[in-house]
Protein backbone atom coordinates (compact mmCIF):
# COMPACT_ATOMS: atom_id res chain seq x y z
CA UNK A 1 0.00 0.00 0.00
CA UNK A 2 2.53 2.40 1.07
CA UNK A 3 4.45 1.92 -2.66
CA UNK A 4 1.14 2.23 -4.58
CA UNK A 5 0.85 5.58 -2.42
CA UNK A 6 3.73 6.62 -3.48
CA UNK A 7 3.41 6.34 -7.10
CA UNK A 8 -0.21 7.51 -7.11
CA UNK A 9 1.22 10.69 -5.20
CA UNK A 10 3.53 11.22 -7.88
CA UNK A 11 1.58 10.88 -10.79
CA UNK A 12 -0.34 14.16 -10.66
CA UNK A 13 3.20 15.85 -10.33
CA UNK A 14 5.07 14.40 -13.03
CA UNK A 15 1.99 14.64 -15.00
CA UNK A 16 1.23 18.40 -14.43
CA UNK A 17 5.11 18.83 -14.82
CA UNK A 18 5.04 16.51 -18.08
CA UNK A 19 2.04 18.62 -20.00
CA UNK A 20 3.63 21.95 -18.92
CA UNK A 21 7.04 21.09 -20.97
CA UNK A 22 9.46 21.11 -17.39
CA UNK A 23 11.65 18.00 -17.95
CA UNK A 24 13.62 18.69 -14.83
CA UNK A 25 10.67 18.59 -12.72
CA UNK A 26 9.48 15.26 -13.81
CA UNK A 27 12.96 13.79 -13.61
CA UNK A 28 13.19 15.51 -10.14
CA UNK A 29 9.77 14.01 -8.86
CA UNK A 30 10.27 10.48 -11.23
CA UNK A 31 13.74 10.30 -8.96
CA UNK A 32 12.18 11.29 -5.87
CA UNK A 33 9.43 8.41 -6.22
CA UNK A 34 11.84 6.01 -7.65
CA UNK A 35 14.05 7.01 -4.46
CA UNK A 36 11.20 6.77 -1.92
CA UNK A 37 9.88 3.54 -2.74
CA UNK A 38 12.97 1.30 -3.18
CA UNK A 39 13.93 2.66 0.36
CA UNK A 40 10.21 1.71 1.32
CA UNK A 41 10.91 -1.84 -0.19
CA UNK A 42 14.28 -2.23 1.46
CA UNK A 43 12.63 -1.70 4.91
CA UNK A 44 9.29 -3.62 3.95
CA UNK A 45 12.35 -6.46 3.06
CA UNK A 46 14.12 -6.67 6.07
CA UNK A 47 10.94 -6.09 8.35
CA UNK A 48 9.60 -9.51 6.88
CA UNK A 49 12.59 -10.89 7.17
CA UNK A 50 13.79 -9.65 10.80
CA UNK A 51 10.26 -10.02 12.24
CA UNK A 52 9.37 -13.28 10.56
CA UNK A 53 8.08 -15.41 13.37
CA UNK A 54 5.66 -12.71 14.98
CA UNK A 55 3.99 -11.80 11.93
CA UNK A 56 3.39 -15.20 11.32
CA UNK A 57 1.98 -15.76 14.78
CA UNK A 58 -0.28 -13.51 14.00
CA UNK A 59 -2.13 -15.66 11.98
CA UNK A 60 -0.93 -19.62 11.96
CA UNK A 61 -0.34 -21.20 15.61
CA UNK A 62 3.21 -22.43 16.54
CA UNK A 63 4.11 -26.05 15.87
CA UNK A 64 1.68 -26.94 12.92
CA UNK A 65 3.06 -27.57 9.48
CA UNK A 66 1.96 -24.82 7.99
CA UNK A 67 3.43 -22.15 10.36
CA UNK A 68 6.51 -24.21 9.60
CA UNK A 69 5.96 -23.41 5.97
CA UNK A 70 5.46 -19.56 6.38
CA UNK A 71 8.28 -19.26 8.94
CA UNK A 72 10.55 -20.83 6.09
CA UNK A 73 9.08 -19.01 3.41
CA UNK A 74 7.86 -15.76 4.29
CA UNK A 75 11.72 -14.11 3.75
CA UNK A 76 11.79 -15.46 1.00
CA UNK A 77 8.59 -13.85 -0.48
CA UNK A 78 9.95 -10.73 1.26
CA UNK A 79 12.31 -9.81 -1.26
CA UNK A 80 9.56 -9.47 -4.16
CA UNK A 81 8.82 -6.16 -1.89
CA UNK A 82 11.81 -4.39 -3.15
CA UNK A 83 11.23 -5.14 -6.87
CA UNK A 84 7.46 -4.42 -6.47
CA UNK A 85 8.17 -0.86 -4.92
CA UNK A 86 10.75 0.03 -7.92
CA UNK A 87 7.92 -1.80 -10.57
CA UNK A 88 4.99 0.61 -9.15
CA UNK A 89 7.22 3.51 -9.50
CA UNK A 90 8.43 3.31 -12.89
CA UNK A 91 4.58 1.98 -14.30
CA UNK A 92 3.13 4.79 -12.23
CA UNK A 93 6.11 7.17 -14.05
CA UNK A 94 4.70 5.81 -17.80
CA UNK A 95 1.57 6.69 -17.07
CA UNK A 96 2.00 10.15 -15.99
CA UNK A 97 3.88 10.52 -19.39
CA UNK A 98 1.65 9.02 -21.37
CA UNK A 99 2.63 5.67 -21.94
CA UNK A 100 0.04 4.25 -21.51
CA UNK A 101 1.64 1.01 -23.54
CA UNK A 102 4.24 0.69 -22.00
CA UNK A 103 2.32 0.75 -18.64
CA UNK A 104 0.02 -2.31 -19.62
CA UNK A 105 2.43 -4.39 -21.26
CA UNK A 106 4.49 -3.99 -17.69
CA UNK A 107 1.59 -4.87 -15.49
CA UNK A 108 0.48 -7.59 -17.67
CA UNK A 109 3.97 -9.03 -17.13
CA UNK A 110 3.93 -8.67 -13.43
CA UNK A 111 0.74 -10.26 -13.16
CA UNK A 112 0.04 -12.72 -16.17
CA UNK A 113 2.50 -13.45 -18.43
CA UNK A 114 5.81 -14.14 -15.81
CA UNK A 115 3.69 -14.37 -12.55
CA UNK A 116 1.74 -17.97 -13.70
CA UNK A 117 4.42 -19.61 -15.47
CA UNK A 118 6.87 -18.87 -12.20
CA UNK A 119 4.09 -20.02 -10.05
CA UNK A 120 3.53 -23.14 -12.51
CA UNK A 121 7.66 -23.78 -13.01
CA UNK A 122 9.11 -22.93 -9.92
CA UNK A 123 8.12 -25.49 -7.85
CA UNK A 124 9.11 -28.00 -10.00
CA UNK A 125 12.99 -27.21 -10.08
CA UNK A 126 12.98 -25.26 -6.26
CA UNK A 127 10.32 -27.55 -4.06
CA UNK A 128 9.03 -26.03 -2.01
CA UNK A 129 10.75 -22.75 -2.34
CA UNK A 130 9.91 -22.53 -5.33
CA UNK A 131 6.42 -21.03 -5.04
CA UNK A 132 7.62 -18.37 -2.68
CA UNK A 133 9.95 -16.82 -4.57
CA UNK A 134 7.63 -17.19 -8.10
CA UNK A 135 6.78 -13.43 -7.04
CA UNK A 136 10.00 -12.04 -6.36
CA UNK A 137 11.26 -13.53 -9.69
CA UNK A 138 8.39 -12.73 -11.34
CA UNK A 139 8.75 -8.85 -10.12
CA UNK A 140 12.37 -9.09 -10.66
CA UNK A 141 11.71 -10.25 -14.19
CA UNK A 142 9.41 -7.23 -14.95
CA UNK A 143 12.12 -4.67 -13.49
CA UNK A 144 14.83 -6.39 -16.21
CA UNK A 145 12.31 -5.81 -19.14
CA UNK A 146 11.74 -2.71 -18.13
CA UNK A 147 15.78 -1.65 -17.94
CA UNK A 148 16.08 -3.64 -20.71
CA UNK A 149 13.60 -2.14 -22.90
CA UNK A 150 14.11 1.85 -21.28
CA UNK A 151 17.79 1.72 -20.12
CA UNK A 152 16.93 5.51 -20.03
CA UNK A 153 14.19 5.11 -16.76
CA UNK A 154 17.35 5.15 -14.29
CA UNK A 155 19.43 7.70 -15.61
CA UNK A 156 16.55 10.25 -15.29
Amino acid sequence: MVNNAVAQSAQPIISFNYGAGNRYRVQRAFRVSLSTATICGVLATTFLTLATKPLVSLFLQAGTKAYEIAIGGLPLFAYSAIFFAMNVAIIGYYQATEQNTRATLCMLFRGLLFLVPAFLLMPMFISPQGMWLAVPVTECMTLGVILLTNRRILSR
